[in-house]
């Protein structure tokens, strides 16, 4: 029988972040979006701006009114304040939204990379972070019809 730490920083000695041990504030954001077929192919849709780089993405939840034939969506980082991508389909990557439905957010997030603060899954290390980064939607495809995506955040900030 085994007995140990459920942090490896802990089971090591070392000291961790809050959030991996007695727990940081969460915070829930609800976002409408609403998506006009003559946006435009490779439309951003700021989701949620400026996440400190250390934040912890809890989870991400979506849902779509169907928005016609080829519509599809990435879910990813950008520079925060700029219409610069650092990785736009970090998160989900061309997810059809041709019909209504409801998808996880972190889909293309590997369980063993959920639990890293926001610079990393932006692939940056901590010398090469930026300070905070914005969460947005891209339209791959904007497809036929106008619609709207609900989108759900739960996010910990983790100094």
């Amino acid at each position: 029988m085994a007995y140990k730490y459920g942090n490896a920083d802990l089971e090591a000695g070392n000291s961790a972040k809050a959030v991996y041990v007695n727990g940081s504030e969460v915070k829930a954001v609800l976002v409408s979006i609403a998506v006009a077929n003559g946006d435009g192919n490779g439309s951003v849709y700021r989701v949620l701006p400026n996440i400190s780089s250390d934040a912890i993405i809890f989870d991400i939840q979506v849902e779509n009114s169907a928005l016609g034939t080829g519509a599809s969506a990435d879910l990813g980082l950008y520079k925060a304040g700029a219409n610069t991508a650092i990785d736009d389909d970090a998160l989900t990557a061309a997810q059809s939204m041709v019909s209504a439905g409801s998808f996880d957010g972190m889909k293309s997030v590997s369980l063993t990379d959920k639990h890293k603060p926001v610079y990393e899954l932006a692939g940056h290390d901590i010398d090469s972070r930026n300070a905070a980064y914005d969460l947005c939607l891209t339209m791959d495809n904007i497809g036929a019809s106008s619609g709207n995506v609900l989108v759900r955040v739960l996010i910990a900030n983790n100094n």
